[in-house]
């Protein structure tokens, strides 16, 4: 099974104004007014180098038009075709759509089908932490800090093509995605997944995926039916057995 982490920069989008709150767009600005990949940035699952892949890659392309970010997109398009699972924070709601609107816009094949888990959903749905922010989870969880990017001005330096601003993006996408990693660490024996094979067996974790240690902790009861209930030793996690073991209605007095 092939996980990657991923995180995405992009450029904003550009457009006229009457005012700073709660106001409609009067015009977009020029060509690329809805916004362009600036860079992303992976880990694979086991691997220890962040890479990341920006449009100053691709020279040429990036000289002739920086706003053209169809390299990137396809570079990134190439890897979720890798991935089984991709994770990411707000991944569901933010780096994957982006990633398929750029695709299509640019006229590239879409990926094969692959899982995600959004770290941001899971935070909101399962904890209630004062802020789901990846800089916040990672002050209230002690983990690494997140790296200022330097502002606003690091992404207009990009756009306008500063080398120190690329340098300092590509420095702050990389500690975004180291995060990842250690992040799913802490939160995924909380994770709510309920993936078997066939025959309702629990053999491989279907949280982190691991084969062979997976112990059996008694059952799991709903209104009608009763589960097998396992306990994954590599990240802790419980899921359920798909089949259930038998049934457990009430018995009907007329």
């Amino acid at each position: 099974m092939k996980i990657l982490y991923l995180d995405i920069e992009t450029a904003p989008s550009l457009g006229y104004v009457w005012s700073s709150w709660k106001t409609n767009v009067i015009s977009y600005r020029g060509e690329g007014r809805h916004g362009y990949m600036l860079c992303f940035s992976y880990l694979w699952h086991g691997q220890k180098t962040v890479r990341c892949v920006a449009q100053t890659d691709f020279p040429e392309a990036y000289a002739a038009d920086p706003m053209d970010d169809s390299h990137v997109v396809q570079a990134a398009l190439h890897l979720l075709d890798e991935a089984d699972i991709v994770i990411g924070h707000n991944i569901d709601g933010f780096d994957i759509p982006l990633i398929k609107a750029y695709g299509v816009k640019a006229g590239l094949e879409p990926p094969s089908h692959f899982r995600t888990i959004d770290t941001l959903k899971m935070a909101r749905q399962t904890f209630r932490f004062k802020s789901n922010s990846l800089k916040n989870l990672a002050d209230e969880l002690g983990l690494e800090a997140k790296e200022d990017p330097g502002g606003f001005s690091t992404w207009l330096g990009c756009m306008s093509g500063d080398k120190k601003a690329w340098k300092r993006m590509i420095s702050y996408a990389k500690q975004d995605t180291r995060l990842l990693p250690v992040l799913w660490e802490r939160m995924r024996p909380y994770a709510k997944r309920n993936l078997t094979l066939n025959d309702g067996r629990m053999e491989s974790c279907p949280v982190c995926g691991e084969m062979g240690r997976m112990q059996r902790r008694g059952t799991r009861k709903t209104n009608t039916m009763v589960y097998a209930q396992y306990q994954c030793q590599e990240c802790k996690s419980y899921s359920r057995s798909r089949l259930a073991e038998k049934e457990d209605r009430p018995m009907y007095v007329g």
